[in-house]
């Protein structure tokens, strides 16, 4: 559990800037297709401490990315009249 807080916390520096850079929604399909791929990788990783490791350090990062721009736009689009 710890290598996905891990990956958590990096991902929770970086979700900011690629927001800022790319524009939220490139970013959260950027980080869509991490977590897939970070996913895919956790589950064809033929065993081992270390593939299943970095594959929970990438889904991390990418979970605790969606999740730091998804609110911001997510209240972008709630009209509240």
């Amino acid at each position: 559990m710890s290598a996905l807080l891990l990956g958590g916390v990096f991902g929770s520096l970086a979700a900011g800037h690629a927001a800022d850079e790319f524009g939220p929604k490139r970013a959260m399909t950027l980080n869509s297709l991490i977590l897939a791929a970070g996913c895919i990788f956790a589950f064809f990783t033929p065993g081992g401490f270390a593939g299943l490791t970095a594959s929970r350090i990438l889904t991390g990062f990418a979970v605790s990315s969606l999740a730091f721009q998804a609110m911001p736009a997510a209240t972008q689009r709630v009209q509240l009249d």
